[in-house]
């Protein structure tokens, strides 16, 4: 069965990449992830990453080549605050070109202020089983709501806060009270920046995402425990529902660490949005924004489907359509590159090339490309 004429998408639909700080920027600041790498000779060594930190320029023209309206980046707070107190003007101003270059290319930035990433220092006192650091997180969030809340209106505070909590658990040798102590203090700590950054604009959107645990029955106690940790704790605090979509569930391959071979069920999107739709606070935040990140390229049909055909499918049903958002994830979270894939493991190894101009672009670039062009829709007689 084919599907129906497809119509284009609303001028207002929102197109994306994304780039989180510690594992694109590369360079070598004291941070907790800079710590578990180095402590880890089994994993591959951030070294210099994909260099976001010094050729976010470049990348910000790829994204606009690929039509794309908005650059989701992260702060890094390792970077920006080095040492307790004292914020280095430097690297500010590096985010402050970052976001230059994006309004001069005519691109809306998304900022993150935290991607499981936080400085030395906050981990020598303890981290986020700490109450100093719900404190320490707040006042630098503050610094960055300030200085950029006139050009950013999309903010997430804490990139899947409850999967943030898994990998502090496993790395920090975690008991369960300390995982407990950390979810209250996250939770606080976003109520808290929420609120700043709307008392400097009331229409920014502010939320967090999630992880989408997926369909099955280990999916739904998994997603049942992670809701828990976090997002129950913040639901009157959010502006959208935003979810991550990687695969159809907990399969054997996701379970075993392989994620790259699990099965990214293109037609689960859709599943996912309207539970989260039945979810929504009383008043009325809309389940819109999903980041959809593949955990392997995904190629023809399959890639079609789950960052063209869906999206368009969830536009025909009902009280999703006004403010369904999608922001499309590259792999490496760097627009237009391959670095290193399936390994489960941070960074890039030591022999990968550094990435070249010209580098060929991701599988979909010109399903993209057609997209977002005014007046444009994808091809129909795909079936769903």
């Amino acid at each position: 069965m084919s599907s129906p004429e497809l119509k284009p998408l609303p001028s207002d639909f929102i197109w994306g990449v994304s780039a989180s700080g510690y594992q694109s920027e590369g360079g070598n600041v004291d941070s907790n992830w800079d710590r578990y790498n180095a402590a880890a000779p089994d994993q591959d060594r951030y070294g210099s990453s994909v260099d976001f930190r010094h050729r976010y320029r470049e990348d910000v023209s790829l994204a606009k080549d690929l039509g794309v309206n908005t650059f989701r980046i992260g702060i890094n707070w390792a970077r920006v605050e080095p040492r307790k107190g004292e914020f280095d003007e430097a690297e500010l101003a590096y985010y402050d070109d970052v976001v230059l270059a994006m309004k001069q290319a005519g691109i809306a930035p998304l900022i993150t202020l935290d991607h499981f990433v936080y400085p030395g220092w906050v981990a020598d006192q303890g981290a986020w089983t700490n109450p100093r650091t719900t404190e320490d997180f707040v006042r630098f969030s503050r610094l960055i709501a300030e200085r950029y809340h006139r050009d950013v209106k999309l903010w997430l505070t804490f990139n899947e806060a409850a999967f943030f909590m898994i990998i502090e658990w496993k790395y920090r040798k975690m008991k369960w009270a300390q995982v407990k102590l950390m979810s209250r203090h996250v939770i606080s700590a976003h109520r808290q920046v929420y609120d700043l950054i709307h008392q400097l604009d009331d229409g920014a959107m502010v939320s967090s995402n999630i992880v989408w645990a997926g369909e099955g029955l280990r999916s739904r106690l998994l997603q049942w425990f992670t809701d828990r940790l976090f997002i129950n704790g913040v639901l009157d605090k959010i502006d959208c529902m935003a979810i991550d979509y990687y695969y159809r569930g907990l399969s054997e391959q996701v379970l075993k660490g392989r994620i790259w071979e699990a099965d990214p069920c293109p037609s689960g999107l859709g599943r996912a949005l309207k539970k989260l739709a039945k979810r929504r606070p009383p008043r009325g935040c809309p389940a819109g924004l999903h980041l959809l990140g593949a955990a392997r390229p995904l190629r023809g049909r399959q890639c079609h489907r789950l960052h063209v055909l869906e999206p368009h499918r969830q536009l025909r049903v009902g009280p999703l359509w006004p403010t369904l958002r999608s922001l499309y994830r590259q792999r490496a979270d760097r627009p237009g590159t391959q670095a290193h894939p399936h390994r489960g493991r941070r960074g890039v190894p030591a022999d990968h090339p550094e990435p070249r101009r010209g580098e060929r672009p991701p599988p979909d670039a010109g399903l993209i490309q057609a997209l977002v062009s005014p007046g444009n829709a994808p091809e129909s007689g795909h079936r769903l």
